[in-house]
């Protein structure tokens, strides 16, 4: 087992890495992050059932960050399953014209966190 920290990594990219090597690491790293995302979804996908209470996090427009709403329905999306929520009045009020009817959809399962 090596000794090199993430901190060597860093010093690494960002003194002697090649653009080349950089590329390459940002594609591991996406990579990395699909499938993390992915494995959340799973694992949050199975847990929900409709009335279950949710807080929105790592979604954009960033400002829906936070939100929070009960969960009404999921449906599978191109790779990655999407959940309809019904916000809560404090947060209907935040979320504007993206759920004007108090109802958010095309939420990635994987940005919901359940409270």
């Amino acid at each position: 087992m090596s000794d090199i920290t993430f901190a060597d990594v860093l010093t690494y990219v960002a003194t002697r890495a090649t653009e080349a090597e950089i590329r390459q690491l940002g594609a591991a790293g996406n990579a990395a992050i699909k499938a993390l995302r992915a494995q959340t979804a799973a694992v949050v996908g199975a847990q929900l059932v409709p009335g279950t209470r949710v807080r929105l996090s790592d979604v954009r427009p960033q400002y829906l960050n936070g939100l929070t709403g009960a969960f009404v329905s999921m449906k599978p999306g191109q790779g990655k399953p999407r959940a309809t929520i019904e916000l809560d009045e404090e947060s209907r009020r935040y979320a504007g014209r993206y759920a004007p009817d108090g109802k958010l959809t095309g939420v990635p399962v994987s940005a919901l966190k359940i409270i």
